[in-house]
């Protein structure tokens, strides 16, 4: 434990007590920083009890442990309640269940609407993990991501496999054959671009544009006319991207293994150009 966690978590505290009346106004926001600390939301749902996910904490009995406590015990006692409550959710996630949990790419705008995010590309996309139940696709929440065991970059790792085991068809465009195209129409061909260095081998890197949700454009960076390339494929991404039931970008990216590279566009008295390849 750190001073400045300790510093920051007593500080919140204090805060939130200074002008409340609350019995359990400690212990409440005690749990709800630490749950925060951890990327979760605690809830009090009623005058004894605060819940994170499917876990009840019971106010009365931490406030008898953590009376006359040093500081520091105080932090481990509530910090250990709110790991136990974390280790206990969706704990009947199967293997199975696993198999269904695949990467999605959306736009930036969309973070409010996310409850779990990673932010790739300079901040020009967001991964999020999707589970496949039945005929509905759920985004996952920190704690549905827990409850599978693996961490979350396990998780990613393993939603990436289960992503290359996908089929995956690349044709080439009708107006420029060196532009290939996937449209396999099952909701991944945009987050096909995490991993799209597995599916074309025959490319070390690739150029990506995913316009949107059901798209993905690639080409060859070591073609000898890549600007060219680049540009047609850019005026593509923009065009499917103004008619998409899910739009998501129309910038390209370098894509090598699985590193995710923002390629910018400039415009200047020279002309239009492309940098970074």
């Amino acid at each position: 434990m750190s001073s400045v966690l300790l510093n920051e978590w007593h500080a919140h505290i204090q805060a939130c007590c200074a002008t409340s009346e609350e019995k359990y106004c400690r212990e409440v926001s005690a749990i709800e920083w630490m749950a925060a600390h951890f990327g979760l939301v605690a809830r009090q749902t009623d005058p004894e009890h605060v819940t994170i996910g499917n876990a009840v904490l019971a106010l009365r009995s931490l406030q008898v442990v953590l009376k006359n406590l040093p500081l520091e015990a105080q932090f481990e006692v509530v910090s250990t309640r709110v790991k136990r409550a974390i280790s206990i959710q969706s704990s009947d996630e199967s293997g199975s269940a696993l198999d269904n949990v695949f990467p999605r790419l959306r736009p930036p705008p969309d973070s409010e609407d996310l409850s779990w995010f990673e932010s790739i590309a300079g901040g020009r996309l967001l991964e999020c993990l999707v589970s496949e139940e039945s005929d509905v696709v759920r985004y996952l929440d920190p704690l549905r991501i827990i409850g599978f065991g693996l961490g979350v970059q396990g998780l990613r790792s393993h939603s990436r496999t289960n992503l290359r085991a996908r089929k995956a068809v690349f044709l080439s465009a009708s107006d420029e054959p060196r532009i290939k195209v996937c449209r396999m129409g099952d909701g991944h061909d945009a987050a096909r671009l995490l991993v799209v260095c597995d599916l074309i081998p025959s490319m070390d890197r690739v150029l990506c544009c995913a316009p949107d949700r059901d798209t993905l454009l690639c080409a060859d960076p070591a073609d000898a006319d890549i600007q060219t390339l680049a540009y047609k494929m850019r005026e593509m991404a923009v065009r499917l991207a103004s008619q998409a039931a899910y739009p998501l970008s129309a910038e390209c990216f370098l894509v090598e293994g699985e590193a995710v590279r923002h390629v910018p566009f400039h415009t200047d008295e020279t002309g239009a150009f492309f940098s970074g390849f």
